[in-house]
């Protein structure tokens, strides 16, 4: 019936469809798991490149790699710095550098969000009084005091 005609030998436009809801699955012919891995960005995380993907998955939702990366790249940088720096050598320079500049990343990023976090409170202060006073009183509960 892969014709398209359908019983009264009108066209049938889902006549595809039954040749493959009809295909034999009791065979294991056609077996295919549902996330069989998983992905972090570009990064694919299955049997083939894990030998325990769940234990990496679970480590992974808890502490990122991100996170993982940057505490072992602060300690490395903790020991160049307590043996007087990287000297001349150049794979320790670029790793120091590396760090830098994520630092620089972050320091922008918490820039933007402060800017987010005033424009929020100025929509609060025009909309809502209430509730700007009340993040302003956290806000400020939260500054040290001097």
């Amino acid at each position: 019936m892969t014709d398209g005609a359908g019983p009264s030998g009108l066209f049938d436009p889902f006549a595809w469809l039954k040749t493959w809801y009809a295909m034999p699955t009791d065979t294991g012919a056609f077996v295919q798991p549902i996330l069989p891995g998983w992905t972090f960005g570009n990064l694919v995380v299955n049997e083939t490149n894990s030998s325990a993907p769940a234990t990496e998955a679970a480590i992974v939702s808890q502490e990122s790699y991100g996170r993982q990366l940057g505490k072992l790249m602060d300690a490395v940088c903790v020991l160049i710095e307590r043996q007087g720096g990287p000297g001349g050598n150049e794979a320790l320079k670029e790793l120091v550098e590396l760090r830098s500049r994520i630092e620089d990343i972050k320091a922008a990023t918490i820039t933007d969000h402060l800017k987010r976090v005033e424009q929020d409170l100025a929509h609060l202060k025009t909309h809502n009084k209430g509730a700007y006073k009340a993040a302003v009183r956290t806000l400020l509960g939260m500054l040290p005091k001097e």
